[in-house]
């Protein structure tokens, strides 16, 4: 039976080892690595990525390098633009918006929610593929409780600075605990 975590070694002519249900450790000649697939309803894969773990030299070994896939392809700028509409609507306080794939496209969805200037709470969404949320006047960083809602593995966004002319973004995949930097543009189009 397979376990939640594989273990893989990325060889010269491949790789080898025993892949988990969840997701996989991969040691390369360029340090540790983490990949995981996403499926949606139906199997209808939603999200592929690979993150470094940890930075290391590993002789005999082939490189692999950081990835975000997106097997449906990027979402549709209209969703980011919808998002950004609610969010300076509500500049004052958190806003939380998703992206989820539904019947075969990309749709933005913002969930009944309970904000203030500093926080936001929502229930969760099917199929969701990028969660956003706004910090209102705040910067834009992932906050301590934010790290704890993205233990699992989804690309979030973080929009803040909404008071000043250009707003600032950051944007993350995170793979079971492990981060690795994205941007908009890798995921709108």
């Amino acid at each position: 039976m397979r376990g939640v975590a594989g273990y893989l070694v990325n060889h010269l002519d491949g790789l080898h080892g025993d892949g988990g249900q969840a997701y996989d450790y991969i040691l390369a000649a360029n340090g540790l690595f983490v990949r995981a697939e996403k499926l949606g309803l139906g199997g209808v894969p939603l999200l592929r990525a690979t993150v470094r773990v940890a930075e290391a030299q590993v002789r005999g070994l082939a490189p692999i390098q950081e990835r975000l896939e997106l097997p449906q392809g990027k979402a549709s700028e209209l969703c980011w633009h919808s998002f950004l509409a609610v969010a300076a609507q509500q500049a004052s306080n958190e806003v939380y918006g998703a992206v989820c794939w539904r019947d075969g496209a990309y749709h933005m969805v913002t969930p009944e929610q309970e904000a203030g200037g500093a926080h936001v709470e929502y229930q969760a969404v099917a199929d969701t593929v990028v969660d956003m949320h706004s910090h209102g006047y705040m910067g834009a960083w992932f906050s301590t409780t934010d790290n704890q809602d993205d233990a699992g593995f989804r690309i979030s966004i973080v929009v803040g600075r909404m008071d000043m002319l250009v707003w600032e973004v950051e944007a993350r995949v995170t793979v079971y605990g492990y981060t690795g930097k994205v941007y908009v543009g890798d995921i709108f189009g």
